[in-house]
């Protein structure tokens, strides 16, 4: 920045493209407050529902005991399964690659866009363990690890389920299920069809 013309080198000679430059900022701008526009609107939502949930916390021996002392068992377990896998792979069982890999997989299914977060869960696992182990082992790993508990969980969902509502009554549940999800699609994608009638009809 000492050096006269340096701004412009570093940035890419703003001064002689002002107007490509302007129309930049402004498209970035657009592009916030849109951002802005739609996170509001799912904020106001998300909102009114913790409100509702949070009710309970008027309760603090209520949620302890029904809530906090579960939901925290749950996590524990979670933690447990972490480091299990992780000595089977042979990579260091410590409270921080523990919390690495648990952090991670939380980012990694936020910014997923594959079925399970699958392939951004190993990218991130890998990431996170470099400094304890080699990239093939950190994947193996990860991928080891949600290939089993997935098929675990798929497993101990349908023995609940046929043991709550029997063989028959579980088929049944299923197939209302489906059927049901298939009912709300269709309506949602009639409701957008509708829409987006409303709109062409208004520009009109």
């Amino acid at each position: 920045m000492s050096v006269p013309g340096s701004f412009n080198i570093e940035l890419g000679n703003i001064s002689a493209h002002k107007v490509l430059t302007a129309l930049i900022i402004l498209g970035a701008v657009f592009l916030l407050v849109v951002l802005v526009r739609i996170l509001w609107r799912k904020m106001k939502g998300l909102w009114e529902k913790a409100k509702v949930g949070g009710k309970i916390l008027e309760y603090p021996r209520v949620y302890f005991s029904r809530v906090f002392f579960s939901q925290f068992l749950s996590w524990s377990c979670k933690l447990g399964v972490i480091g299990i896998f992780l000595a089977a792979y042979g990579i260091p069982v410590t409270f921080h690659t523990i919390m690495s890999v648990a952090g991670g997989n939380s980012l990694a299914n936020v910014a997923s866009f594959t079925p399970g977060a699958v392939g951004i869960t190993q990218a991130v696992n890998t990431a996170s363990l470099t400094n304890v182990t080699d990239a093939t082992t950190a994947a193996a790993y990860s991928l080891g690890q949600q290939l089993i508990v997935t098929a675990w969980n798929q497993i101990f969902a349908i023995t609940l389920l046929i043991w709550t509502f029997g063989w028959t009554g579980g088929k049944q549940l299923v197939r209302t299920s489906y059927s049901e999800a298939k009912d709300k699609v269709a309506e949602q994608q009639e409701a957008r069809k509708a829409r987006k009638g409303a709109k062409r009809a208004e520009s009109a």
